[in-house]
């Protein structure tokens, strides 16, 4: 195999950065160099599983009936340990122009200095889980008569936060260095982790037996409105890039960069709920003198009650300290020619259920055109929640204004009841001189 063909292999296996939502990222605030303002809005929602079908998502947008047939896919591809998980939010934001200044990044050129601002809603769910697990919720306990269902190795996270963002940016012919700072205010929190669960059923089920030993966080539960403040924290975001020719000598068109974002903490206050679960709850089945003698009264009366105080060992209000879900990623990106540019990367984020996600991007220019340069970007992933995507999106240029909307998981969008994940983004920008 020759130099180049190795090289490219290998960026192309590592690609993932150009999948990330981009409203994350200080990549974004960037722009060309002669536009002194530059501001946008940014939206995307993103939904990816190994297991539970894009239909499922559907039912509960569109409150619609799950078929029997989704379900007995689901669970037939489900592994011993499952993934899902969703990200959503939009973003405005501002960039403006100081000028150059000094250059503390070494290069013989002194840098332009770019601040910004943003202003947007953060919200991650995600959920690991265990076969048995879904098994249950799925089809219920029946088929697990006469044996235990193994429920453990149980987390899901939901989080959702605002974010007000501030930041600089230096840029120099061969360097880019940023930096932001961010207020959060925190609206929910939940947590809840199982490290063993399991559940007996009798032979004719008529008996139940579970067992757990795990805990729980959550934010203020008597919280009405969706934008309630109920914490606040900081959050870090960090990154710098280099031009740097890889697969052509192309005059440092190329650029390789390094980013740190959402490091950073939030404090929810003191009427949040804490709770340790250790614990085990026996249901001996309904009792009665003659099968006649089975009313309704009877059935309510012996209904499994109590099942979280037998459960929970420790139950009480109070504040705590999360970390945020920081963000690692390394990528690089090229215009490869006049039409072609491609993107490529690796990113992962920490203490959520995904796993490490590599992707690819490629923009093709269609038709030169002064009124709106219309491209074609195809998308491609490995990783994550999913095990791969691939999608397409399209970007027009008129005048000053730049319009992105695409979408990154094609196929499980439209055979929603076969495969997993969704995604959806619009990007609008706007800058002048």
């Amino acid at each position: 195999m020759s130099r180049n063909l190795l090289i490219t292999y290998l960026c192309i296996s590592l690609s993932a950065m150009s999948h990330a939502q981009q409203y994350q990222s200080l990549s974004r605030h960037m722009g060309a160099d002669s536009l002194n303002h530059l501001g946008g809005v940014d939206y995307e929602v993103s939904y990816g599983s190994n297991t539970i079908n894009t239909a499922i998502l559907y039912g509960a947008v569109f409150k619609t009936e799950i078929s029997r047939d989704v379900l007995e896919n689901i669970t037939a591809k489900s592994m011993r340990q499952n993934r899902a998980g969703y990200d959503g939010g939009g973003t405005l934001w501002y960039r403006w122009k100081h000028g150059r200044a000094d250059s503390h990044l070494k290069d013989t050129i002194p840098a332009v200095r770019f601040s910004f601002v943003s202003l947007g809603t953060r919200e991650h769910i995600d959920a690991v889980f265990s076969k048995d697990a879904l098994l249950l919720i799925a089809q219920g306990n029946k088929q697990f008569a006469g044996r235990t269902a193994e429920v453990g190795d149980l987390r899901l996270q939901i989080l959702r936060y605002t974010q007000l963002r501030y930041g600089q940016i230096w840029k120099t012919k061969r360097y880019t260095a940023g930096a932001g700072i961010s207020g959060l205010i925190g609206h929910q929190y939940f947590n809840a982790t199982a490290a063993e669960a399991r559940l007996f059923t009798s032979d004719i089920g008529d008996s139940l037996h579970a067992t757990a030993l795990g805990q729980m966080r959550r934010s203020d539960t008597a919280a009405k409105v969706y934008f309630d403040p109920n914490g606040i924290g900081l959050s870090l975001d960090l990154y710098i890039e280099t031009s740097f020719d890889l697969f052509s000598k192309n005059r440092y068109q190329g650029r390789v960069a390094f980013e740190l974002s959402d490091i950073g903490f939030i404090w929810w206050d003191n009427k949040s709920l804490r709770m340790e679960v250790d614990g085990e709850y026996a249901w001996s089945g309904f009792e009665a003198a003659d099968i006649t003698k089975i009313t309704d009264s009877l059935i309510n009366a012996q209904r499994p009650t109590k099942v979280q105080n037998q459960l929970v060992n420790h139950n009480d209000k109070g504040s705590y300290t999360i970390s945020t879900l920081p963000r690692i990623a390394v990528y690089y990106s090229e215009q490869l020619s006049e039409r072609w540019y491609a993107a490529f990367g690796l990113q992962h984020r920490l203490f959520a259920g995904q796993l490490p996600m590599f992707t690819a991007t490629e923009s093709f220019l269609l038709k030169a055109s002064k009124k709106s340069n219309p491209k074609l970007v195809l998308h491609q992933a490995l990783g994550g929640y999913n095990l791969l995507s691939v999608g397409a999106g399209f970007e027009i240029q008129p005048g000053n204004f730049n319009i992105q909307v695409g979408m990154r998981n094609l196929p499980a969008t439209i055979l929603a009841g076969r495969l997993a994940g969704f995604n959806a983004y619009l990007l609008l920008s706007s800058g002048y001189r």
